[in-house]
């Protein structure tokens, strides 16, 4: 669904608690931003204008097209690709790649033909691994023409992580370039799934994979040569410039008829949250802003008159950074903004007009088509400046956690409206407080997981790695406080003393085997070595009181101890 993102009007909704022999209700006050204060935590952003009913290829070809088809829509300073037997009017400059918008739907019309040709029906999930290029801009829209449902997959997969992920969604089809950084995905593949070598193209045959059938392999490298090579070992794989179809085919006509079964609500997308099925988040701050700053400060003087605006998220903004990059970066408009994968991610941002002390210590105020309220531990709504659970609802809600009907009911829950359940609510698992004008402050967490620079990380999954390990017998993995991402991974380790003893190096290793490297341990306690306590603090029910444990790590951490020497 496609919505307005006009913040300029937004209107506050008061909502007056009292009991009626129906059960608790609420009667709403509407008044205009800074004229009637807030008594109670829950506000609803504007809904002028109206959200569109259109689905998200409609709205591309009649409001986007039809209107500034001519206008530029990808630029790519750096591209590599050139599919086979396109248009010679495209705008090729050497590796400078711009498109405007009817070039970039010329691009997707061909590859959406090329996907159904190979099989791609609607539903199908089409999964991708690959880094910012124009292959990954047309196969989202490409996908979406056609139905089928885009999984975005994290570069920093280990092979174990990479067929779980996989299996989970029960792939149709995997696009993946050659390798990223330090990763070569067809060496990973053929580990995994042997049959990639010898199966042929679009009929992969996997008993790991069963549902898996096409691998596409995007060339990256800009060498066509070399690319070759690369691909003959590997018989299934298929040339992505080969699956464009350019001309009018008889694929056009299952496009049509699929659009006419397609609702503005379909689910084109799946992400991963993080841990062994876990999604890239970008890197937000304030971590990828103290990395640019440094990056300033080894190249001198620059000057940066143009650049006046941007968004962090993820973290809190420390006075002394926002003011460092309002000085060094220009960033005098700079917003702050919050949500969660599972809210299409923004519930609330604050805007360039809003006081600097509102951009540092809150995350703004909600967002158009956007309710939000903060509740008690009975699911009332609180006073303001009074702290609760964080819910929020409107149509960036998540469909659901994907063949996870327990975990989604979990946190997805309807509450009494007026009359009826109105609102499908997402429970955030954030403890926030609301000040009477609606601005949002985040306090902690309810649920128990890490953000580092922005990304989550679950402590049971990364728990469970460093059990596995033989010398270990217990682990408890915390959130430890961390000046540059934010957060660190801190873990709470009881030895195996059968066994032969393993080192903090080892056991930070050891999970970076196993998992995405940033679940790493950045500090480890051995439960009663190095002066530390002797025991782990559990409840009568044999539950670890992890607060206890994360009082305990920021003690020992500010002192120094159990720092692990080799964490990044």
């Amino acid at each position: 669904m496609v919505g307005d993102q006009d913040f300029s009007h937004m209107r506050i909704i008061n909502r007056l608690v009292h009991k009626q022999s129906c059960g608790m209700k609420f009667t709403r006050l509407l008044a205009s931003t800074g004229r009637t204060f807030l008594t109670l935590s829950y506000v609803e952003g504007s809904r002028d204008p109206p959200l569109s009913r259109l689905t998200l290829d409609q709205y591309f070809q009649t409001e986007i097209l039809n209107k500034f088809g001519d206008r530029p829509a990808l630029i790519c300073p750096d591209e590599q690709l050139r599919p086979y037997g396109g248009p010679e009017s495209l705008n090729f400059r050497d590796r400078y790649l711009a498109w405007n918008f009817n070039e970039l739907d010329r691009h997707i019309s061909a590859l959406s033909r090329g996907l159904v040709s190979l099989g791609v029906r609607k539903g199908d999930r089409v999964a991708v691994i690959m880094g910012n290029n124009s292959a990954y801009a047309i196969l989202q829209w490409a996908c979406a023409r056609i139905g089928a449902v885009l999984v975005t997959m994290n570069p920093a997969y280990r092979a174990n992580e990479f067929v779980s992920a996989l299996q989970l969604v029960e792939a149709s089809t995997l696009f993946i370039v050659p390798g990223l950084r330090n990763s070569n995905y067809i060496s990973l593949l053929s580990s995994v799934i042997p049959s990639i070598s010898s199966s042929s193209p679009a009929n992969i045959s996997s008993e790991a994979l069963p549902y898996l059938r096409s691998l596409v392999v995007v060339n990256n490298s800009g060498k066509k040569g070399a690319f070759k090579e690369l691909l003959k070992p590997v018989k299934s794989a298929i040339d992505f410039r080969e699956l464009f179809i350019w001309s009018t085919s008889v694929q056009d006509t299952y496009i049509k008829e699929v659009a006419k079964t397609m609702a503005h609500d379909e689910t084109i997308n799946l992400q991963f949250t993080s841990g062994t099925t876990g999604a890239p988040k970008a890197v937000s701050v304030p971590t990828h802003f103290l990395g640019i700053l440094d990056e300033i400060s080894k190249r001198g003087n620059i000057k940066l008159p143009k650049l006046r605006t941007g968004i962090a998220a993820g973290s809190s903004i420390p006075e002394d950074l926002m003011r460092q990059l309002i000085d060094k970066l220009n960033l005098t408009q700079l917003t702050i903004a919050y949500g969660m994968t599972e809210t299409s991610p923004v519930s609330f941002q604050t805007i360039p007009e809003d006081p600097l002390v509102k951009r540092i210590e809150t995350v703004g105020r909600v967002q158009p088509h956007v309710k939000a309220k903060i509740i008690d531990t009975e699911g009332n709504v609180v006073p303001v400046n009074t702290p609760g659970e964080l819910c929020v609802a409107g149509y960036l809600v998540q469909k659901g956690y994907w063949n996870a009907p327990a975990q989604t009911a979990s946190v997805m829950k309807r509450h009494p409206g007026s009359d009826v359940y109105v609102d499908l609510w997402m429970h955030t698992g954030d403890e926030a407080m609301m000040d009477k004008e609606g601005y949002l402050r985040i306090i902690s967490r309810i649920k128990d997981i890490i953000i580092r620079a922005g990304e989550n990380l679950f402590p049971v999954q990364i728990e469970n790695v460093i059990t596995t390990h033989p010398s270990i017998r217990e682990a408890a993995v915390i959130a430890v406080p961390d000046p540059i991402y934010g957060e660190v991974v801190g873990a709470w380790v009881v030895r195996n003393m059968q066994e032969i003893p393993v080192t903090r190096i080892e056991l930070r290793k050891w999970v970076g085997r196993h998992m995405n490297p940033q679940n790493q341990p950045s500090w480890l306690w051995f439960v009663g070595e190095d002066n530390v306590e002797k025991e782990l603090p559990k409840t009568a029910s044999g539950k670890v009181q992890k607060h206890i444990l994360r009082r305990w790590g920021a003690k020992w951490a500010s002192q120094g101890i159990g720092k692990v020497i080799d964490a990044l």
